[in-house]
């Protein structure tokens, strides 16, 4: 006996499609205008007996599945594999929590002004060492403040962390490093490439004029010619079977359609013909600040849904211009997959190391010691603070209905934990209906383009 998943949406397409997407297998599928009816039929009273091939295509995809299955169940067993796992860890290096940008929404609490202590890089390499097995999942990902600013220690950072893991070959490592950009040359880039730092993200706000507003130099001068031109010398200097992602991230306030659809054109110019760079967009928002700089734009930014619609527009729009549409960000992603959880904060191996030691589970907590939720020791131990239990909190601890009954829970996992009681007591999600529904339709405008030009249509 067959059910019908608790986690499908269904929509009609123009072209006489049935479109269907179930958020716990993340299966995406076009059912042709033949077939819609009997599909409709099949997930209406999955015991019919019609048409066995397509029950089983189905069954297969988890559009149906036993009577009997507790897809709850699965999707929070994923959230404890993921939490207490040993078989993975996260470190986020605050190699600099110094920055050479004066940006008015960063929602860093206080710069410390403070570069990574050498002994911390060794108790990490140490941490490393007591955690290795020929099974890990290793992730050391760059933060800051701006990390290009200690590009020496980084490099030799990684070259000693290369010896360790040249013992373990069965090791999944992944380095990535977030930065404004400005630093980074075609030739630092190749030193961090050739260090093992694979993937990049490079954050602009819009065109030139929007972008030279809001990320500055300390002295107010703009920043975007520089960093564009790093990012064009990283393509031309780069040979084919380099292997690395740039990510370049947009940021947007209100009113900026001009800027940002001039951005996306620029970078349809620059980069369509290489796919080791994407794009995506973000709206700002007003993370809780120490500062009094985004008072000036407190206006300009976006309500949580109003910003999460203004992306996906922003990102179908790009996915048409430059003929790439990536499903594996997660937030703009308009067919989201499903994940175990939100973000590594709730691994029980996961950590953002301080420049100073301190251990913190959020990077958005960096600076306040207060929130520190432990401290890193010279041999590699952890000090846990009573404050670190926080975070182990999550939405299967108590008998939370209204996230347990939602359709959307494999793709977001009670999503972030940073204010998630207020969030959810508000009713502030970050996927609604309608914008999935919009997601599968632009999904599937976009592969039957894809499609016909493949096909010389």
């Amino acid at each position: 006996m067959l059910k019908t998943s608790n986690y499908n949406f269904t929509v009609d397409a123009e072209d006489g499609s049935l479109l269907l997407y179930n958020t716990r297998t993340g299966a995406f599928a076009a059912i042709e205008a033949g077939n819609a009816g009997a599909v409709k039929k099949l997930l209406t009273d999955p015991a019919l007996n019609i048409n066995d091939d397509l029950k089983g295509a189905l069954k297969q995809n988890g559009f149906l599945v036993p009577a009997g299955t507790d897809e709850l169940a699965q999707v929070k067993s994923r959230f404890e594999h993921f939490r207490n796992g040993d078989k993975s860890m996260t470190l986020t290096m605050l190699a600099s929590e110094n920055c050479n940008f004066r940006c008015p929404y960063c929602f860093i609490y206080d710069r410390r002004g403070i570069s990574m202590a050498f002994w911390v890089y060794n108790a990490v390499l140490e941490m490393i060492s007591r955690k290795i097995t020929p099974d890990l999942s290793l992730a050391v990902n760059w933060f800051g403040g701006e990390p290009t600013l200690e590009r020496e220690n980084i490099i030799g950072f990684m070259g000693r962390l290369n010896e360790i893991l040249r013992r373990y070959p069965g090791v999944k490592f992944r380095s990535s490093m977030v930065t404004n950009g400005y630093l980074l040359t075609g030739k630092t880039f190749k030193e961090y490439l050739a260090s093992g730092i694979k993937k990049f993200q490079v954050t602009i706000d819009g065109a030139e004029d929007s972008h030279n507003k809001t990320r500055v130099l300390k002295n107010g001068a703009g920043t975007f010619k520089r960093i564009w031109a790093n990012l064009e010398e990283i393509k031309e200097s780069s040979g084919a079977s380099d292997d690395f992602n740039v990510t370049v991230r947009v940021n947007f306030l209100k009113g900026q359609d001009d800027q940002v659809l001039g951005l996306m054109d620029l970078f349809k110019t620059t980069f369509r013909s290489d796919p080791r760079f994407t794009i995506y967009f973000r709206a700002v928002y007003n993370i809780e600040t120490s500062r009094e700089d985004i008072n000036g734009i407190r206006d300009n930014i976006y309500g949580a849904l109003e910003g999460a619609n203004k992306q996906l527009d922003y990102y179908l729009l790009s996915a048409e211009k430059t003929g790439v549409l990536d499903n594996n960000l997660q937030v703009v992603a308009p067919v989201p997959s499903p994940i175990p959880g939100w973000c590594a904060a709730q691994r029980k191996n996961s950590w953002t190391v301080g420049a100073d030691g301190l251990l913190f589970k959020c990077d958005t907590y960096v600076g306040e010691a207060s929130k520190a939720g432990g401290k890193l020791m010279p041999g590699g131990g952890i000090e846990r603070f009573n404050i670190v239990h926080e975070w182990d909190e999550n939405i299967y601890d108590k008998e939370n209905l209204k996230c347990f009954n939602c359709k959307f829970i494999p793709v977001c996992q009670g999503g972030c934990p940073r204010g998630r009681t207020e969030r959810i007591a508000k009713g502030i999600c970050y996927f609604n209906e309608d914008m999935i529904k919009k997601g599968m339709l632009a999904t599937h405008a976009h592969n039957r383009n894809k499609h016909a030009v493949a096909a010389g249509v």
